[in-house]
């Protein structure tokens, strides 16, 4: 039976990205266009509470002129799913055991379903991107953490709350280091920092120019990820040398683990 169009065109849906840095709201429709798009950046030192006040006003705002029937949330650290309930955030405090699906309907009146934002991208390229046709297909976001989504037969994979492929997690040796540590985008951020000090005239302190000292950083990551790779100069070839091998070999383990017929990845500079 084909969808009544005209009517399935007057619902509206609401999607919410929490991270650690940024937090985006959007209204989007059945087919999956987004119609109106709301953006705040995270304030880390008001924790959880903060980020609520944010997204009542972006929600606020847009649902002036939108319907609201049902609201998806992916949400940067572990959740679990049956009950709507955030684990915990590795980014931010005071999301511990917090209601969020419960909140958000309250909220909005709407159904809310929230997951782990790793693996609602995860389903995203699924259904419609990268991993198009594939099974299973493994995401990857590399942003304020490192996360994974996993997804068998166009599903989410949903192992023990609060695990899943919260792979970021993973000890890299003895003395503690894991995934996230050494490769999300502000322990990139870090090491460039530190970098300005020890090798001052590295290609990426150029790349840096007037933005050294508080600017972002975001395509000084990227940029020296790319030089790194191309000729390995100075100190991108360290960034290339110390993080790359990192990431590449934990994900293509991962992917080759799981015998993953896709793989996707995303990341962000933090500033």
């Amino acid at each position: 039976m084909e969808p009544d169009c005209k009517s399935m065109d007057e619902r509206g849906y609401l999607g919410i990205e929490i991270g650690g840095t940024k937090l985006q709201i959007v209204v989007g429709d059945w087919r999956a266009r987004i119609v109106e798009r709301w953006r705040g950046e995270v304030d880390r030192g008001k924790g959880g509470e903060g980020i609520c006040r944010q997204i009542a006003q972006g929600v606020e705002e847009l649902r002036r002129g939108h319907r609201l029937d049902a609201v998806g949330v992916g949400f940067g650290g572990p959740i679990d799913v049956k009950r709507g309930r955030v684990c915990v955030s590795h980014q931010v405090r005071g999301w511990e055991n917090f209601e969020l699906a419960g909140w958000l309907a309250e909220l909005t009146g709407a159904a809310v379903a929230v997951d782990n934002d790793a693996n609602v991208a995860a389903l995203g390229e699924t259904l419609s991107g990268a991993g198009l046709g594939a099974s299973p297909v493994f995401y990857i976001t590399l942003g304020s953490g490192v996360g994974g989504g996993l997804t068998v037969d166009g599903r989410i994979y949903h192992g023990d709350v609060p695990g899943e492929c919260e792979f970021g997690h993973v000890r890299l040796d003895r003395a503690g280091t894991t995934v996230e540590s050494r490769c999300c985008g502000w322990a990139i951020d870090k090491r460039i920092r530190e970098l300005e000090k020890t090798e001052p005239g590295s290609v990426l302190c150029g790349m840096m120019g007037k933005k050294v000292g508080g600017g972002d950083w975001g395509g000084v990551v990227a940029g020296g990820g790319a030089v790194a790779c191309g000729g390995g100069e100075g100190g991108a070839g360290e960034y290339h040398v110390g993080v790359c091998p990192w990431a590449g070999g934990v994900f293509g383990g991962v992917g080759g683990g799981c015998g993953a017929g896709g793989c996707a990845a995303s990341g962000e500079g933090v500033g």
